[in-house]
């Protein structure tokens, strides 16, 4: 009695003190927020080219690694084929390193030379006749206030002239100088860190395999066998998600440009090549990456033609439902698994808290978040006896038996049958 009571109090303290060390690191937290913040970004900066570096290893290992396996087929092929030993690997890895690192610069390039002198052309098209835009569009507003009785005093409220643009834009130039000079200071720091994490991503995919072995040697020498293997099934599981969504995104987002450029094009909407760009760029963002990208591209052409920005409002909605239903579900198939209310919160959450950066990986991220937890509870409950469908919960009330409630009507149904 004496120990099970000995017990009880040992949890019990034990227990307490854990609430309390939570409680009282959760308030300081609160309390240095802004420090602690401060120097989180502080290690950040000082570790951006590894960051940069690990992004650009990861971007590159899909090709290289479709690359690799084709070179090792080739090369245990043949009559006086040898086998693939340590340095024939090692050559091969190289190879496919550097053939995977000139497709990518490749792809940059074609994009360079075939659509940023057309997208340079169109934006300064663009800002050359945006005066005779903003005419023309007062001009259309007038028409219509006119024809639906609308004063016009109350429209100009609303509707700022050309004047008033360009002094705003005037003031915030001219007020902006120490801003401008820090931002370009800022994209210095960031190109060279850039060009730096290119350089460390090629020994991180050189040497993968190595590191992710002493990365594993470390962790079994840590921590319990039990927690080991947990981590390991995790980070591969992570990987599998982020190489599929990434990888998937990529190409429906190209096919998206592309099927949007030659609509525009038939259309012969102002801006298609300019337009075109923005939602595939912004449709890279899971759901809410078409209404980044319809805002701009819609303003640009009501500029225009009104009428014309209708339609393209209209062509953007049939394209990202044709996206969404057809498109997307084929490339990606069930990459993340996540409900369209976790994607919409995942995204509201990484953007308001990382930015664009956010955006683009909440949904991997929260995906992989939500299958562990998943899969907790599914052992939880497994281990009372329940089920794990979620289906056998959604009738109103507390849960009586682990039968599941539809085999519980079928059950009821067959002796009211009898």
């Amino acid at each position: 009695m004496d120990k099970k009571w000995d017990s009880g109090v040992r949890t019990n303290v034990l227990a307490g003190a854990a609430i309390a060390v939570v409680g009282v690191a959760t308030y300081f937290f609160f309390q240095n927020y802004s420090s602690i913040w401060g120097g989180v970004l502080r290690v950040v900066n000082v570790l951006q080219p590894f960051i940069f570096g690990a992004v650009f290893a990861f971007l590159i290992n899909l090709p290289m690694v479709f690359i690799e396996n084709r070179l090792c087929r080739l090369a245990g092929k043949g009559k006086e084929a040898k086998p693939v030993t340590a340095g024939r690997k090692k050559g091969i890895r190289g190879i496919s390193i550097l053939l995977a690192m000139l497709l990518v610069l490749m792809l940059i390039g074609l994009f360079l030379y075939a659509i940023m002198p057309q997208l340079l052309a169109s934006v300064n098209t663009f800002i050359a006749n945006i005066k005779n835009y903003i005419i023309e569009l007062d001009r259309f507003i007038d028409t219509v206030a006119q024809t639906l009785h609308i004063d016009r005093a109350v429209i100009d409220g609303f509707v700022p002239t050309f004047d008033e643009l360009i002094n705003n834009l005037v003031d915030f130039f001219t007020n902006s100088v120490n801003r401008v000079v820090s931002v370009t200071s800022q994209i210095t720091s960031v190109v060279i860190n850039a060009v730096i994490g290119l350089i460390i991503s090629v020994y991180l995919l050189f040497s993968k395999e190595v590191f992710i072995a002493q990365a594993k040697k470390l962790l079994y020498a840590l921590v319990p066998r039990k927690w080991a293997d947990s981590a390991i099934r995790v980070s591969t599981m992570t990987n599998r998600t982020f190489t599929g969504f990434v990888s998937g995104k990529m190409i429906d987002s190209l096919i998206i440009g592309i099927i949007c450029f030659v609509g525009l094009t038939a259309m012969k909407m102002p801006y298609a090549l300019l337009i075109s760009v923005i939602i595939g760029v912004t449709n890279i963002i899971p759901f809410f990456g078409p209404i980044f990208g319809a805002i701009p591209s819609t303003l640009i052409v009501l500029l225009v033609d009104p009428l014309k920005a209708l339609l393209l409002v209209i062509f953007i909605v049939i394209l990202q439902q044709f996206d969404g239903n057809i498109l997307g579900p084929r490339i990606l198939g069930d990459s993340t698994g996540l409900p369209t209310f976790w994607v919409m919160f995942s995204i509201i959450v990484g953007g308001g808290i990382f930015g664009f950066v956010g955006m683009l990986i909440s949904v991997p991220v929260f995906a992989v978040i939500y299958s562990l937890v998943k899969d907790v509870i599914n052992a939880r409950l497994a281990a009372r006896g329940m089920p794990s469908p979620t289906d056998c919960y959604d009738r109103p009330g507390v849960y009586h038996d682990k039968t599941p409630p539809k085999e519980q009507d079928e059950e009821t149904k067959a002796a009211e049958v009898k």
